[in-house]
């Protein structure tokens, strides 16, 4: 989910809140100007939500990033079994695994912000 405020600090106020209702908080999480949060069931991730100032550049990347992802399945099993393969390797370090996926997703980054831009004006 990628919800969108007026004002960020808005968020913060109401962290706590949201940990009650059962997120983990991450703050910013290495992405300036996001608030992260996540939510578990048992062993399964159910949740990630990335909330951001309506006005940062940062939601382009990510609205790009899913839309390229659902309308190229190749690359879409290939972020998959990526993502397996360093959870494998990773299960308890969400700073490795996360590090580890890094580059494939810069890789993908651009290509996907491009095809998005496209989309716009096809």
């Amino acid at each position: 989910m990628l919800p969108l405020v007026r004002n960020i600090e808005y968020i913060d106020d109401q962290t706590p809140s949201l940990v009650k209702a059962g997120y983990k908080a991450w703050g910013e999480y290495g992405l300036v100007g996001r608030r992260y949060f996540t939510k578990d069931r048992g062993v399964y991730r159910t949740h990630n939500i990335h909330i951001y100032q309506a006005d940062n550049s940062g939601i382009e990347r990510h609205l790009a990033f899913c839309a390229y992802l659902r309308s190229h399945k190749q690359v879409c099993i290939e972020y998959e079994a990526l993502k397996r393969e360093v959870y494998a390797r990773h299960p308890a370090d969400i700073e490795a695994y996360n590090d580890s996926k890094n580059e494939w997703i810069k890789q993908i980054e651009p290509v996907a912000v491009e095809w998005y831009r496209q989309q716009e004006h096809a």
